[in-house]
């Protein structure tokens, strides 16, 4: 079967360049299930600038994360009711039992002079497992680009463009939940919290859309949506 689609978000101007909080919900903890985080983005000029302004292995920023110990206070909502927006500064958040494990977390850093990286994080409060996969390559040039990244049984897997690009084990072996919001578009401090990145990160990084599936994607269905 197709699955159910849990998240569908659509960005349509300068005004989503800015955090977007989906409040806490089990079935975005996923536990032990598959699952599969897809997205579209536009790569630009202002993407080599970012790229250049870091050093190698810096953290750029993060597309999704449900890391962490926070939850935010609603500030509006949007259909469904399940999200929290706004187009400047920072979310109030209040602090929620701490739980270090987390089902995913979604990053960008520079990898060289040319190349970004995404990755995608588990924890379990033990276990650790990351993959990573190319997010920015300046040699293929700028425009759409399209990333894929799931857990699809004891895998964990990162999809560019539709080819395979990196694949290791879930080393993680009990369930990786919390009760964190999750949070989209953002960039973190030194001391954990989370702030909006609509200056640097949202200019080099365009979305166009979210998808959150409760279930992994084949070879030929990635193949097949061109993801």
């Amino acid at each position: 079967g197709q699955g159910s689609l849990f998240t569908s978000l659509r960005y349509d101007s300068d005004a989503d360049k800015s955090r977007i909080t989906v409040e806490n919900r089990s079935y975005l903890n996923f536990n032990d299930d598959d699952f599969c985080i897809s997205f579209q983005y536009i790569a630009s000029s202002a993407t080599n600038t970012l790229m250049s302004n870091l050093s190698d292995g810096e953290l750029a920023g993060y597309i999704l994360t449900k890391e962490g110990a926070q939850t935010s206070s609603p500030l509006g909502t949007v259909a469904g009711g399940d999200f929290s927006t706004r187009t400047s500064g920072a979310l109030d958040l209040t602090t929620v039992p701490a739980n270090p494990a987390f089902p995913y977390s979604v990053y960008v850093k520079r990898r060289n002079s040319q190349n970004l990286d995404i990755f995608l994080e588990r924890f379990d409060g033990e276990n650790r497992a990351i993959v990573s996969g190319t997010f920015y390559n300046q040699n293929d040039g700028v425009g759409l680009k399209h990333i894929l990244l799931q857990k699809t049984g004891s895998k964990l897997q990162a999809y560019f463009t539709g080819s395979l690009e990196g694949e290791v084990d879930d080393t993680t072996t009990k369930p990786c939940q919390n009760k964190a919001d999750v949070l989209i578009f953002e960039k973190r401090n030194s001391d954990g919290s989370y702030y909006d990145g609509r200056d640097d990160w949202g200019t080099a990084f365009q979305p166009l859309q979210f998808q959150i599936w409760n279930q992994s994607m084949s070879s030929t269905q990635i193949s097949t949506r061109g993801i």
